[in-house]
C-alpha cells in the first residue's frame, strides 16, 4: 500500500524485518481490531526531545474508524506522563492524505526533507508540542 509501494527499499520481507526486530527504545506494535490485524506501527523513544513515530499503517480496509488517531492519542498519553517535550512524524511530501490528517492532529510542518529515503523524494517533518 501507499506510501511504501512506492519506495523499492520497503518490501514485504523489509517490513517483516523491521516490525520483528526487537529494538527496547524503538518498539513496534500490531494493531488489533477483534483479534484480526490491521495495522501497526513503530515509536523511536527519546528522539529530539520526545517520541518519534517512525511508521505507521493502517490496513485500507481499516482505516477511517480513527484507529490512527488513537495512535496518536495514545502517544501523546504516554509522551505527556513521560514529561516529554515533542512529539515528532514525518511522512512523504506526495502523501496529501496524511499530512492532513497529522495537521488536524495537532502537528505543524517543520520542513522538507528531500531525497532523504529515495532520491526524488521530499519527506516532511511535522511537530506537535506539548508543553
Amino acid at each position: 500500500m501507499d506510501p511504501w509501494r512506492r519506495y523499492a527499499t520497503y518490501t514485504a520481507d523489509g517490513l517483516a524485518r523491521y516490525l520483528g526486530h526487537v529494538e527496547p527504545e524503538a518498539p513496534r506494535y500490531l494493531l488489533l481490531e477483534a483479534d484480526v490485524v490491521v495495522g501497526a506501527f513503530g515509536v523511536r523513544h527519546a528522539w529530539l526531545r520526545g517520541p518519534y513515530l517512525q511508521f505507521l499503517a493502517v490496513l485500507p480496509e481499516a482505516q477511517r474508524r480513527g484507529i490512527a488517531s488513537a495512535v496518536l492519542g495514545w502517544l501523546e498519553q504516554q509522551a505527556r506522563a513521560g514529561g516529554e517535550r515533542n512529539l515528532l512524524v514525518l511522512t512523504s511530501a506526495f502523501n496529501a492524505p496524511a499530512l492532513a490528517f497529522y495537521e488536524r492532529s495537532g502537528f505543524v510542518r517543520v520542513g522538507p526533507l528531500a531525497d532523504l529515503v529515495a532520491d526524488g523524494i521530499t519527506e516532511i517533518m511535522l511537530h506537535k508540542r506539548l508543553r
